[in-house]
């Protein structure tokens, strides 16, 4: 009889420790979700030790509280850090949403361009130290690009040059995922300057000549340069 009682006092307590951790660490409803429904790097590529920003549209369905989640990075196994915690709005000023969406961007801490490459990463979505979404998102890191193309013209465009017909020449300077400005020198004939601004873009220098006749190689050139 003694052990009965005791069992039964053991079952009682076991259960009030159930409902009291219950209390305290509240969990979502099987029908409501809070999930990420897209998530992205803010640029498609960054050139090497950049800051990077990511953006996350956090949604949610059928909320009947108010739910804090925690916006974690994480690589392919290990945390990596936490972006925010989020406490998901169902009730505002007694105006109810237990439908809805936010779209946040985040600012990592953790210097993610140090290496050129390719690396996925994760964003992911905990609420009482429980994952509710993951959502993957790319990252590319690409060394510096400097590329030029070059064009010519005749003056009556039929791509014959006649002797003192004026011919431009026009080159374009391409670059890309530039860490910092660099300067660099255009040579055809003559010397250009050209400064390769932070992250992408292009120049085109142009320079026009009348090709000289047989007894005179000293005509006059005339140049455009332009920034696009």
């Amino acid at each position: 009889m003694q052990k009965q009682k005791t069992r039964q006092i053991l079952i009682a307590f076991t259960a009030l420790l159930l409902i009291g951790f219950t209390v305290m660490c509240p969990v979502m409803a099987a029908s409501e979700q809070v999930y990420t429904k897209s998530a992205s790097f803010g640029a498609s590529g960054y050139a090497v030790d950049a800051p990077v920003t990511i953006t996350a549209k956090i949604a949610w369905n059928d909320l009947t509280a108010n739910r804090t989640v925690s916006v974690q990075l994480w690589n392919a196994t290990d945390a990596i850090e936490t972006l925010e915690s989020y406490t998901v709005p169902y009730n505002v000023s007694d105006v109810l949403t237990p439908d809805g969406s936010v779209t946040k961007t985040y600012t990592p801490t953790t210097a993610l361009t140090e290496e050129v490459g390719t690396t996925t990463y994760y964003i992911k979505l905990f609420s009482s130290s429980l994952q509710v979404d993951s959502d993957p998102i790319t990252l590319v890191v690409a060394a510096s690009q400097l590329t030029m193309s070059v064009t010519w013209q005749d003056q009556n465009n039929d791509r014959v040059v006649e002797p003192n017909e004026l011919v431009t020449f026009t080159g374009y300077v391409n670059w890309a995922f530039v860490e910092t400005t660099e300067a660099h020198s255009l040579y055809v004939n003559y010397g250009d300057a050209i400064n390769c601004s932070a992250a992408s873009a292009s120049q085109r220098d142009q320079a026009a000549r009348q090709l000289p006749t047989a007894t005179d190689s000293t005509q006059p050139e005339q140049r455009q340069r332009s920034s696009l």
